[in-house]
Parts: structure tokens; sequence; C-alpha cells
């Protein structure tokens, strides 16, 4: 199965078992109560997955012991206030640490991983991706200590690889720079260790080995976005095909009974056509593209046949062929997924083109091709702010529409 951040995860959980009591060992683990909370706050995740806050109220009504805290962020986040319900369970992460005198408390650490889940799922609700990196690389942790540990590696490590993602395509210049650890991460997968020793040498790439068989498994499709992001085109076509083979594995093994779950898992293959569809639309125009570069180098006003095959290819190949996901059964994060990597896309051709800079010293790409970046940027971000507008994901509504507000206020 794909780890990733869909709801479906949390069902698999029930069904195969959570993975971390195949990795975390308990002194405490015999303890009647003990099994009896972690069972039904695997339960409410279930049924929270399956947005049914009805039977997640009654579970929590049914655990005393559990701090009000926690019910009060789950009626929180029952009416789509993600950003109170945030709010609410780092208060509580805050609030009841885990220190010297509760390390005995294994109730309370069993809440505390409640906290954080939830608390990360409340930032991919609102798309906070500098608020969920914040929270899970705190001390030293890096991506090397959310390999080593078995819980990190299943519950945190989809969301670092999320989060670090989406600050280096669509942060600020600072927040890309920020975000070297996953470009190490991701490129020291395929390095070759320069060792002396031939002892740690192989350690070394045993190590690199089964690190690397996993994160591909796991996360084709970050590592085919990864790639695109540096241009690195040929590793990009390998994952995202990769992706699409995971998928139809996946899909493949859902039962025809399972209707929600297929339902979810389908909106995984738009993000993947669409990414695989872009690499084509490269492969068989690159000549073109390097063709318009030069004639906007050249301010070449005479070379209209070059422009307006640029401008068929693109509408005819690309932009008419982008439908947008449904407004309310397709998740937000499948939206975030399409809209941030068609902007990415866009930003891909300006660079091949010239980039931003060619802007300034040519009026050609500012007049034909800049109106087309800006518009569909802008358009997209309008249309995801609808979409969380009719899932009543309000605060995540209000930030698309500034956002949109931001670029406009950028045009000339």
């Amino acid at each position: 199965y794909f780890i990733r951040l869909n709801q479906t995860n949390e069902q698999n959980e029930l069904i195969h078992g959570s993975s971390k009591k195949k990795f975390k060992s308990d002194p405490n683990l015999d303890n009647q109560l003990y099994k009896q909370i972690d069972h039904w706050l695997e339960l409410a995740k279930c049924y929270r997955s399956l947005v049914n806050y009805d039977d997640v109220r009654g579970i929590f009504y049914q655990i005393p012991v559990l701090k009000s805290l926690t019910l009060q962020a789950i009626e929180e986040e029952s009416h789509s206030d993600f950003l109170l319900a945030l709010n609410t369970y780092v208060t509580a992460l805050e609030q009841y640490p885990i220190v010297e005198e509760t390390s005995n408390s294994p109730i309370l650490e069993l809440e505390h991983e409640f906290w954080t889940q939830s608390m990360l799922n409340c930032c991919n609700q609102l798309n906070n991706w500098t608020i969920m990196s914040k929270h899970i690389f705190i001390a030293n942790t890096t991506f090397d200590t959310l390999w080593s540990n078995a819980y990190q590696l299943n519950y945190l490590m989809p969301y670092a690889i999320r989060s670090k993602l989406k600050l280096l395509i669509s942060g600020s210049e600072q927040e890309q720079l920020e975000q070297e650890d996953l470009c190490q991460f991701f490129n020291s997968l395929s390095a070759i260790s320069n060792a002396s020793s031939l002892t740690t040498a192989t350690s070394n790439s045993e190590t690199t080995f089964v690190k690397r068989s996993y994160i591909e498994k796991q996360y084709p499709f970050e590592l085919a976005t990864f790639f695109l992001y540096q241009k690195d085109f040929d590793r990009s076509k390998y994952y995202i095909q990769y992706a699409k083979e995971q998928f139809l594995l996946h899909w493949s093994q859902l039962s025809r009974l399972n209707e929600y779950g297929r339902k979810t898992t389908i909106q995984l293959i738009q993000p993947y056509h669409e990414l695989d569809q872009f690499l084509v639309f490269l492969e068989h125009n690159l000549p073109l593209l390097k063709n318009l570069e030069n004639r906007y180098l050249t301010n070449n006003k005479n070379d209209i046949t070059t422009r307006d095959l640029f401008l068929e290819r693109i509408h005819k190949d690309l932009i008419s062929q982008w439908q947008l996901p449904d407004v309310i059964r397709s998740s937000i994060q499948t939206w975030d997924d399409v809209v941030t990597n068609r902007a990415l896309f866009l930003d891909i051709l300006d660079e091949l083109i010239g980039g931003p800079r060619m802007s300034f010293t040519s009026r050609l790409k500012a007049t034909e091709f800049d109106p087309i970046l800006v518009d569909y940027k802008a358009q997209s971000s309008l249309d995801m702010a609808y979409c969380a507008l009719r899932q009543r994901n309000f605060k995540l509504a209000l930030t698309k529409l500034n956002d949109t507000r931001n670029r406009l206020d950028l045009c000339p």
C-alpha cells in the first residue's frame, strides 16, 4: 500500500493492525485499560476518516480518562474548523508534555500520539506546510532520525516529505532554501558511498539500498515531482511510471465491495496522469521551446510562426486537457496536488523559455507567455478556494482568496 496522507490509511490500520504495535514495546502493554484505549483510538481514527463524527464522539465519551482537550478538538474538527482544532491540539501537546514525571504513563503516550497525528492532519487540511514542518522537525529531528524510528517512519515521514516538498515547490525563496535537507535525503538515495573501509562501504551500501527500496515503493509520486522540480526529466519519468504501476497494483487488490476505498483511491490517478502528460509534452516540444527562447532573447517580432505553434500546443495538449477535481468528493489533498503541480508545470515552461528575468528584457515574453502563467495560477487558486468553501473549510478558502489577491497585486 502507499503510505500516503489519504483517508484510507486509517482504515487499513484497523484491518491489518496498527504498525506501532509491531515496533513499539511498552512494559504496560498487558494492561487491559491501555489495550482498550489503544483500540478505541484506532477505531476513532477510522470513523474520522469516514467523516463520521457522531461515532467518533460516542467513542470518546466511552473513554473518560482522556483529556477534555481531545474531545474539544474532535468537536472542532467535526465542524471543519481545522484552525481551532489545530490550536487545541498544539495546546494539548504543550500543556501535557512527555517528561520524566509522565514517562511511565502509557495512556498519555497514546493520547500524545493521537494529538500529534491529528495536528498534522489539520495542517494538511489547511495547507499549512510551515507549521507542519516545524512540529515534525523539532530539536535534532532529521530525515535520518525519522528513518531510524519505526513509529516516526510510518506516521511522521509521510507528513515530513509532503510538507518539505510543498515548501520547496511553492514556498518563498527563503523557504525553498531551507528545504536543502529534503534535497539531500532524496539525492542520497542513489549516492555511492566513498567510505575507505570496505566493511563500512558495504554496510552503507546495504542501508542505502534498503532505504531507497522503501522510499521508492512508498513515495514514487513525490520522487517524480521532486526530480521534475530539479529538471531531471528522465528520473521523473521513471518514478511516475513506477507510481502508476503501484497504483494499478493497489487498485487491483481493492474489493469491489469496498466502495469508499475505491472512491478515495481513484483520486490519486489524476495528479499522476497530469505529471506523466506534462513529461510527454516536454519530450515532444523541447525544440519548439528552445526556438521560443531564442525568439524572446532576440525580441524577434517577425517570427509569429513559433509563437502561434507554441500557444496552440500549450492550450491543446495541456491546459484544455486539465480538468478540475470534483468539488465535493475530491479531497483537499487531491486538489492541492493538482493545483500545485500545474503551477510547477507552468513555472518549468517559464524557465525553459528564459525564466522570470527574461520578462524584464523581453517585451514579447511579458505580453505573450506571462499572462498565461498569471491568469492560470490565479484562476486555480480561486477554484481551490471555492472547493474549500463547499467543503466548509473556511480558513483554507480565505487563505486561497488572499493568495489570489496577492498574485493579482503583483501584476503590472
